[in-house]
């Protein structure tokens, strides 16, 4: 009951303000010379005075775990300026038989330092507090508290149609004794055959625990790691509905990426004129 409560109060809110957002002058849709229908076409930060809103829900294949987020896919973002956004995300975890574990609060602080037709990079940091014990890092074998990422994103638009990319957060560290950090490189590959579809994969090709809690994962590297991937459907630049999950690697130890996931995510965007 809820999470059905959850969902429905968000999409009373996103709908309300799409109805409301109509009755002002400048409020409503983005525009779309900054912040355009394709997915590929856009820019890593909203655009200035933007605001994004979203859900997701997740759940492993046999629905042991259900992860229920606000923030959805690009989190609860505002576009200080067209180069830089700030977001916001709380992810909670619904077990069967009602039982649900407080999850992690996490902010992140993107700038756009390219934005050009062919390459965009925009640098990026996000800090992440878990209400629970403690979350375990990917791959590092200890619970922290709190943790930060930090990396760049970028995007190389080989043609109209096809990119590689980078989501970042390259770097994570953890507030433990003693503080493990990790080096990861992750790459993908997007596809965007028209406007309204994008379809994107992304595979973490290396991990290295530069620096881990015991002696014996000190400076591991592993080369299978998780596989990230979204079916996005934009019907405008106002709206994205992503179908997507994770599947995982053979060499992943512990983690979230133990398992397969799935999920739907819902992101709406809503400009607050100029």
């Amino acid at each position: 009951m809820r999470f059905r409560n959850v969902f429905s109060i968000l999409a009373l809110l996103i709908t309300t303000l799409a109805v409301a957002s109509t009755g002002y002058a400048g409020v409503g849709a983005p525009s779309e010379e900054k912040w355009p229908q394709a997915i590929n076409k856009r820019p890593y930060t909203l655009p200035a005075r933007t605001l994004s809103l979203g859900a997701g829900f997740n759940a492993d294949t046999n629905f042991n775990a259900i992860y229920l987020g606000i923030g959805g896919t690009n989190g609860i973002g505002y576009g200080i300026t067209d180069d830089l956004t700030v977001a916001g995300a709380y992810t909670m975890l619904l077990k069967p038989g009602g039982q649900a574990g407080k999850g992690p609060l996490q902010g992140t602080v993107t700038y756009t330092l390219v934005n050009s037709e062919q390459f965009q990079l925009a640098p990026r940091g996000n800090f992440t507090w878990s209400f629970n014990d403690g979350d375990q890092i990917e791959n590092l074998g200890v619970f922290n508290k709190a943790t930060l990422g930090l990396g760049a994103a970028f995007r190389v638009n080989v043609s109209k149609h096809l990119a590689v990319f980078s989501s970042g957060q390259q770097f994570i560290i953890g507030f433990s004794d003693p503080t493990p950090v990790v080096f990861q490189f992750p790459i993908g590959l997007a596809v965007q055959p028209m406007d309204v579809l994008y379809f994107s994969v992304e595979a973490y090709l290396l991990k290295w625990n530069i620096r881990s809690p015991t002696d014996a994962d000190l400076n591991e590297s592993r080369n299978a790691t998780p596989v990230v991937f979204n079916l996005v459907v934009s019907p405008s630049n106002q709206l994205d509905i992503a179908l997507g999950g994770t599947l995982p690697g053979a060499a992943v130890a512990s983690g979230v990426f133990d398992t397969v996931l799935y999920g739907v995510n819902v992101s709406y965007y809503l400009s607050l004129g100029d």
